[in-house]
Formats: structure tokens, C-alpha cells, sequence
């Protein structure tokens, strides 16, 4: 469904290419106008769930900044117009962002189109879209959080207009020359505004330093080990070992999005990435190195050269014009790096050919593993985040394998972030999980999140792969479910509303038994 050169930029190449070719298929009544209309639905779709709100697509890959029709003074990074001429030669007017852009009425001002174009602007009561206009808030869509799974790209979304895309997927096709040694790397806007990014590509072939430093994995938002790259490159367009990437979970739903894979490009290391997006209010991105010995690892932040960083030991502030960002490391020394020489960071290219600066966040430490980075975004203004402190996970000796929990303080509640998984052979019974503890809360569950109040009440808990969720006393919570949930999250701040599948849950609040029923359950995004 996606470009497998996994290349944004070559991506919106082929579906620009099959858009040109559907159209003169329909003008001179090819019979292959129907092969083209599919492709061009598959194409389209993807870009659409690889695009923000507003219609831009994250630098991924190789981005020579070429476009196949520039008609207008778009910016390369602006997707509207190939998503508008493909949504009004399927008929799919969900693939369009905003209304119909000028583009489409040049590409389709032949007369056999003329329904097609004339429905849609009579429908939006205004003229065609202007590439220069700016909006003022995130348009409102119906597109939620979705996988490719064939390229690896896993796209999370909530409702405000935060947009994380994930990489979980092959490093990339044949000899991977459009690819980036970026597994598990993340890219991510908040509320309309891009945060963490891609930095791009620069060039090709006339400066192989540069070429290699910009697809290098410290050039990207992931970990470095040893201050090494996960996949090491042979020429502008070849690579001599590559990362071979694996993602063990993907869930979503109302409430939440979860994300967890491993790669081998620092074998016998390994490093798993677990990615926690609580919609319209936190991210949580935990990084585990596994192996033996004494290791220096580093997580790489890339923002976007609109947000100034103020770093205060464990944490930072990040701030644009419009927004405000809370930023904390409970593990590790926090280094802004800006136009740095020395490390090559703290530089990106908005368009091919031009390298500008911005900042960089690093967050370095140096021990024997295994062991966890934290890295915890604070995206909400209301009820911010002031610290974040490791926990301890309570277990039976020998039951868990890699474990780690999270004390998150808010000005108005405190969260708990855990992720447990089971070591083989654990299990006396098969018919029986073992159960372990954060805080006052016992479960089965591989992850848990739980936000309490100021005496101690649940008011929101989501977990992943778990049945169970215990915790004692007057205002303890009971859930028990008839089997594993592979995603379940459940809001207590108002009346009760739980959104996975819940069929069945035994739900006991403060002493009280809560009916769950159809209308309570939130329906899972797809």
C-alpha cells in the first residue's frame, strides 16, 4: 500500500505519476483507467494516513524535494494537492484535506471531469484552495490511528490534531537506497505543529560525508549504542549491514495507542522501543538495551527549528509561539546541541540541497546493561506534569524478565507508567499468569498506566495484554475479565466510559459494582 523504497518523497512520486496516468487513461478511454483507479485509491489512502491534519507528510526516507507537477508555490512538504486530484478521480472525498486545491482544476480541467471538480466546489460554497492560505486551528477528520504494516509505518492520531508516525518496518527494498538507518524512529506534531522530525536528506551524491550523516541513526529520533549506527552505509545508495526491525505490539483505541518493537542492528544488543500515546495528553517513549556489559546509549530528539528549549537537569521546556511542551529524562544527562560541529547535530534540511540548524536534545548515559532511557512528553497545558521519578515493580523472584515503572507527578494527580513481561518458563500453571505491582496496583498485565486523584482515586487506567487490575482499600478498583485483553482503557474522571473489548468485565469502583455495558464501551480505532 505504501512506497516499499520506504521514501516519503518517492511515495508521493508514484502516486503523482499514477494520478497523471489515470487521468490521460480516462480522457483517452484506456481500458486500464480501472487498474489505475485502484492503484491510485492504495496510494492515496496511505498518504493520507502518513499525512497530518493540515496535509503534511514527515520527511521518511530519501527527500529530494522534487515535485512532478509544481503548479503553485507549494511547499514540497505540503501532500493537499496530490490528495485532492486523487480524491476526486475515486470518488473519495476522505482522502482530501481541506477543500479542493487549485492543483486539481489545472489537472482536470478536461471536460470529462468537469462533475467531478464542479460537485466538489459547489459543495464547499468557495473557491479552489490557495496554497499560501493559512488556517488558523487543525481542521476536525474522521481518519484515526492505523498501521501499514507491509512498510512498517504506525501511525497514531487523537483528535486535536497530534499526528506520531512510528517506524517498525524493514529497513527497505533491494539495495535500500532511498532508506535511512532509522528503525524505531519516531516523528510526531502536536496540535497542527511539528515537534520531533525527520531532518532529511540534503543530497545524494555530492557530498558523501553529508549524505551519510543525514541518513545516519543519530540523525534521527532513536537510540545510538556506542555511538554507532544500526545499519552502516556502502556508497550514496547501497548499505553494507542493515537493521532488521520486528513490531511485537500494536494496539489502539479511544483512549490510547501502544506501540512496541526490537531490532537487531546492534546484535548481540538489543534494542526494544516501547511507545505510550495517551490521546490529547502524553507520550511516553521507553527504550530497553539488552545484553551484557557497560554500554554508551543516547536518544536523539529533532525538533522542528520553531520551538526554543530550555533545559533544567532532568527536564526541559519546550516552547513555540502557540505551544508549550514538557519534556522529562529520569535517566541520563540532557545535551542541547545547536549548528554542532563537532557531532554533526542540531542541523536539518527542509528542502534538498539547503541544511539549516535547529536543535537537537541528547540524552546520554553510559552503564552496564540492560537497562531503560525514559523519555516522557507532556503534551496536555492542563494538569502538567512537574516530575517524573523511576518506581519499583513488585514480583515473585523470578517471574518477569525486563520490567520498569514510572512515577509521573502531575499539579493535580499522579500517574504510574509500568511494562512487565514474563520470563519463559515462568509459568508453574499455563492456565494461570503471574501477576505483579506498581504502586497499590496488582495485575496480570504486560502494560499498565493509571492516573490517580489527590486521595488516591482511579481516574483512568489503560493496560495491554492483561484480565486483571487490583488495588485495596475503600477507594480501590477491581477489574477482572473473562480473558486477555489485548487493549483496554477505562476513564473514571466522569461517568464511566471504557473503550476496548470489555465483554464480560467485572468492574468494582470504591466499593461499588459498575455495569458495563455496549453503550459504555468505547468502539476501538482501527
Amino acid at each position: 500500500m505504501c512506497s516499499s523504497t520506504k521514501s516519503n518523497g518517492r511515495h508521493r512520486y508514484t502516486l503523482d505519476f499514477y494520478t497523471l496516468a489515470l487521468v490521460v487513461a480516462r480522457i483517452t478511454r484506456d481500458p486500464v483507467a480501472d487498474t489505475f483507479e485502484r492503484t491510485v485509491g492504495r496510494l492515496a489512502l496511505a498518504a493520507r494516513l502518513l499525512a497530518d491534519d493540515r496535509g503534511r507528510l514527515p520527511h521518511l526516507g530519501d527527500d529530494d524535494g522534487g515535485v512532478l507537477r509544481p503548479l503553485t508555490a507549494r511547499c514540497v512538504d505540503d501532500v493537499r494537492d496530490s490528495l485532492g486530484v486523487a480524491a476526486a478521480l475515486v470518488d473519495r472525498d476522505d482522502l482530501r484535506v481541506g477543500a479542493l486545491p487549485e492543483e486539481a482544476l489545472w489537472m482536470l480541467a478536461h471536460p470529462i471531469f468537469a462533475a467531478a471538480t464542479e460537485s466538489r466546489l459547489k459543495g464547499e460554497g468557495a473557491v479552489a484552495e490557495k496554497p499560501a492560505r493559512r488556517r488558523r486551528q487543525t481542521p476536525r477528520t474522521g481518519w484515526t490511528s492505523a498501521a501499514l504494516p507491509e512498510t512498517g509505518y504506525y501511525v497514531s492520531r487523537s483528535g486535536d490534531g497530534t499526528h506520531l508516525v512510528i517506524d517498525g518496518g524493514p529497513h527497505g527494498y533491494q539495495n535500500c537506497g532511498h532508506a535511512h538507518a532509522d528503525a524505531l524512529s519516531l516523528t510526531l506534531t502536536v496540535r497542527g505543529l511539528p515537534l520531533l522530525i525527520d531532518p532529511g536528506t540534503a543530497c545524494y551524491t555530492s557530498d558523501l560525508a553529508l549524505r551519510n550523516r543525514m541518513r545516519s541513526t543519530a540523525m534521527h529520533n532513536t537510540v545510538t549504542i556506542d555511538r554507532r549506527p544500526q545499519s552502516t552505509p556502502t556508497g550514496p545508495f547501497h548499505w553494507s549491514q542493515i537493521a532488521h526491525a520486528r513490531v511485537e505490539r500494536w494496539r489502539t483505541n479511544d483512549g490510547f495507542d501502544y506501540f512496541g518493537g526490537v531490532h537487531d542492528g546492534y546484535a548481540p544488543l538489543a534494542h526494544r522501543r516501547h511507545v505510550l500515546a495517551i490521546h490529547r495528553d502524553l507520550l511516553i517513549v521507553a527504550d530497553c538495551i539488552a545484553g551484557t556489559d557497560a554500554h554508551d546509549v543516547a536518544v536523539h530528539w529533532h525538533l522542528d527549528p520553531r520551538w526554543k528549549v530550555e533545559i533544567l537537569g532532568n527536564r526541559a521546556s519546550l516552547t513555540s509561539m502557540t505551544e508549550r511542551v514538557g519534556f522529562f529524562a529520569p535517566r541520563g544527562s540532557i545535551d542541547l546541541l545547536l549548528a554542532d560541529s563537532e557531532s554533526g547535530l542540531g542541523w536539518y534540511s527542509p528542502v534538498y540541497g539547503r541544511v539549516e540548524p535547529t536543535r537537537t536534545m541528547r540524552v546520554r548515559h553510559e552503564d552496564v546493561v540492560p537497562f531503560w532511557m525514559v523519555s516522557v512528553f507532556d503534551l496536555t497545558p492542563d494538569n502538567a506534569v512537574t516530575d517524573v521519578d523511576w518506581a519499583p515493580v513488585w514480583a515473585e523472584a523470578g517471574t518477569l524478565d525486563q520490567s520498569m515503572a514510572l512515577r509521573i507527578s502531575r499539579k493535580q494527580s499522579t500517574d504510574y507508567f509500568a511494562i512487565a513481561d514474563v520470563k519463559v518458563g515462568a509459568r508453574s500453571d499455563a492456565s494461570v499468569t503471574p501477576s505483579w505491582r506498581i504502586a497499590e496496583f496488582e495485575t496480570d498485565a504486560h502494560m499498565l498506566f493509571c492516573r490517580t486523584g489527590g486521595q488516591r482515586q482511579l481516574l483512568r487506567l489503560a493496560l495491554v495484554d492483561g484480565s486483571s487490575v487490583r488495588s485495596p482499600g475503600r477507594r480501590g478498583v477491581q477489574l477482572m475479565l473473562p480473558q486477555v485483553a489485548p487493549d483496554l482503557h477505562l476513564d473514571l474522571s466522569g461517568a464511566v466510559r471504557i473503550a476496548g473489548p470489555a465483554f464480560g468485565a467485572q468492574l468494582i469502583v470504591n466499593g461499588r459494582e459498575c455495569g458495563v455495558s455496549p453503550e459504555r464501551r468505547g468502539v476501538p480505532r482501527s
